[in-house]
C-alpha cells in the first residue's frame, strides 16, 4: 500500500494515476473535491517494479516514482 496525503486548505478535484514504466496508465480514480484526503493506495496487484503515481490537485500535478518488491 501506498498513503496519500494530500492539504489542500479548500475544496480541490484530487485524481490520481499509476503509470509502469512504459508510460502505460495502469489505473486512474477520481477522488473528488475535498479540502484534505487520506487516501491508501493497493499496489497489491501489481507485479514487482517501478511505478510512477502522478496526483492532481485542482490544476497542479505532482508525481512520485515507487519500487514495489
Amino acid at each position: 500500500y501506498v498513503m496519500l496525503d494530500v492539504q489542500t486548505g479548500i475544496d480541490q478535484e484530487i485524481k490520481y494515476d499509476i503509470i509502469d514504466i512504459y508510460g502505460k496508465n495502469l489505473k486512474s480514480l477520481s477522488l473528488g473535491k475535498f479540502k484534505f484526503i487520506n487516501e491508501k493506495i493497493n499496489l497489491e496487484n501489481l507485479n514487482a517494479g517501478m511505478y510512477q503515481i502522478k496526483v492532481q490537485v485542482g490544476s497542479s500535478v505532482f508525481s512520485k516514482l515507487i519500487i514495489k518488491k
